[in-house]
C-alpha cells in the first residue's frame, strides 16, 4: 500500500524540485488546489527558456488518477490531475 501524500505536499515536492533545477517562482508557478472529490497541481511556465517537456515529466510523476481495472474509465474520487500551461 503506498503512503498518502496530499496535493499540498506534492505540490511542495514539485517546488523543491523545480527550485534544484534552478527555477524560481518568477519562471514557474506551482498551485495546489482542491475540489469536489479530488484536486489539482496547476503549473504556470512563465519564463519561455523552460524546457516544457522536462517541468512536464517532474509533475507528471505527482499524478494519481483512479481507474476501472476492466473498462479503463476514470474513477470519482481522490483523484488527482497535474496540469501544464505556458503563459
Amino acid at each position: 500500500m503506498e503512503n498518502y501524500q496530499s496535493t499540498t505536499e506534492a505540490a511542495a515536492e514539485i517546488r523543491a524540485a523545480y527550485k534544484a533545477k534552478g527555477w524560481n517562482s518568477k519562471q514557474i508557478g506551482v498551485r495546489a488546489q482542491y475540489f469536489s472529490l479530488g484536486s489539482s497541481i496547476d503549473i504556470t511556465i512563465k519564463d519561455g527558456r523552460i524546457p516544457v517537456g522536462e517541468a512536464k515529466q517532474i509533475a507528471e510523476a505527482k499524478e494519481r488518477i483512479h481507474r476501472c481495472e476492466v473498462t479503463g474509465d476514470i474513477l470519482g474520487g481522490g483523484n488527482r490531475y497535474v496540469s501544464i500551461r505556458v503563459s
